[in-house]
């Protein structure tokens, strides 16, 4: 595909469970941009959304955008190398944020996030993570948001972000740039070359906080009604308008979910999984400059 009409000028890539969200909804205040309604755009690692052609991701995405310029987000976007060329394709001069966690409490805080959604069937932690080799054999897409270590494995990811998009247009945060958001708006605003923000800041507030589903069962019977290739999804897209089946998918979800504060990690788990992935925040600092996880272990 080539460059599209309207071209993307900001992306949120990643990772999951790292205050992407908040970032998105900070972002999404400025009058300079225009945001999906949609959680997430897949826009470019979905094959079936992709095959549709620009004039329908524009239309489905950003129908209401006017003058103003795109900003999207997809949390998975960075471990999809075909995605990102196909973002760097349809948006030459696209610059991308990604923002990023300590491993083991992103991993840790995905998989109850998981949980909650009714889209993880291992009862624990730990059969989740012995399952993650044969999930990332079978079918990457499919199981994307229970890959917990592959999505919190962050030096590789970095680097073909860099390879696509160049060092000047990948911007690398830590979950803790969203403490003080005055100094964050600057920090975007530097980066994009636009003034996002010239009246008061905007409404900063904590989102996609823990939460845990009153009904496993009811979670995943939405997740599997909903899940992209499901032909009763697309039965009832066909039938109704997108914005419809989005407040219906997002009424199921709250109806069925209540905020509650994850369980602490063990200990012993979240040593192993910062020594699995000790190599890559090595990496990681030598990319960006610095690691907070790795410096407090120092």
């Amino acid at each position: 595909m080539n460059a599209w009409r309207k071209p993307i000028t900001l992306a949120i890539v990643g990772a999951e469970k790292a205050g992407t969200t908040s970032l998105f909804n900070l972002l999404s205040q400025s009058p300079c941009l225009a945001a999906h309604q949609q959680a997430e755009m897949t826009a470019f690692v979905n094959p079936d959304l992709w095959e549709r052609g620009e004039d329908w991701a524009q239309q489905h995405y950003f129908a209401d955008a006017g003058d103003r310029r795109l900003l999207v987000k997809d949390v998975m976007l960075m471990g999809f190398p075909d995605g990102l060329q196909r973002l760097r394709d349809s948006s030459p001069g696209v610059r991308v944020i990604v923002m990023l966690r300590e491993p083991a409490a992103r991993a840790w805080s995905a998989y109850h996030y998981a949980r909650s959604r009714g889209v993880e069937s291992c009862v624990t932690f730990t059969d989740a993570l012995a399952t993650e080799a044969q999930r990332m054999a079978e079918d990457k897409w499919r199981y994307r948001a229970n890959l917990y270590l592959h999505n919190s494995t962050y030096a590789p990811k970095l680097r073909d972000l860099i390879s696509v998009f160049g060092e000047e247009r990948v911007l690398v945060l830590y979950q803790n740039a969203l403490r003080d958001i005055p100094a964050l708006v600057h920090r975007l605003s530097a980066f994009c070359g636009i003034e996002l923000f010239t009246d008061e800041l905007p409404e900063s507030r904590a989102l996609n906080r823990a939460a845990r589903a009153r009904s496993q069962a009811v979670a995943r019977v939405a997740a599997g009604v909903f899940r992209s290739r499901n032909p009763l999804k697309r039965a009832l897209r066909a039938v109704m308008p997108d914005s419809i089946a989005l407040k219906l998918r997002r009424t199921v979800l709250r109806l069925n979910r209540v905020e509650a504060e994850n369980p602490p990690i063990p200990v012993e788990q979240a040593l192993e999984i910062r020594s699995q992935l000790h190599t890559d925040a090595i990496e990681l600092k030598s990319l960006v400059g610095h690691c907070p996880w790795l410096e407090q272990n120092d």
